[in-house]
């Protein structure tokens, strides 16, 4: 057999681990939908702070509830933001070792 042919005959022996790349496809789609909800909750929490949402007072605007309203956003954008990393550097990593297993494999020729 030519090398050529080799190479295209070669097959990976072993599991292909299914599960551990749903699991990582889970985790990408629960790291999307908390950064989507952190950044919704980040600004609604900024709103309630801020009395934008407070039928009995017309003032939209007052000084220490927009100052704590900025911080409780700042804060929460960068939970939101800190969380996401987390899951989605998670499931980037299982599936950086299913590669490395599958790569590292003997090959069947």
């Amino acid at each position: 057999m030519s090398t050529a042919v080799t190479a295209s005959v070669r097959k990976s022996v072993g599991p292909h681990w299914t599960a551990l790349r749903v699991v990582a496809g889970l985790l990408k789609l629960i790291a999307w939908l908390l950064a989507f909800a952190g950044i919704i909750g980040s600004v609604g929490v900024f709103a309630l702070v801020a009395g934008w949402f407070r039928l009995d007072q017309l003032s939209f605007l007052s000084g220490q509830g927009l100052t704590l309203g900025i911080v409780y956003l700042v804060a929460g954008l960068l939970a939101t933001l800190l969380e996401f990393v987390i899951f989605y550097a998670f499931s980037e990593l299982l599936l950086l070792l299913v590669a490395i297993e599958n790569n590292t494999r003997p090959q069947r020729f």
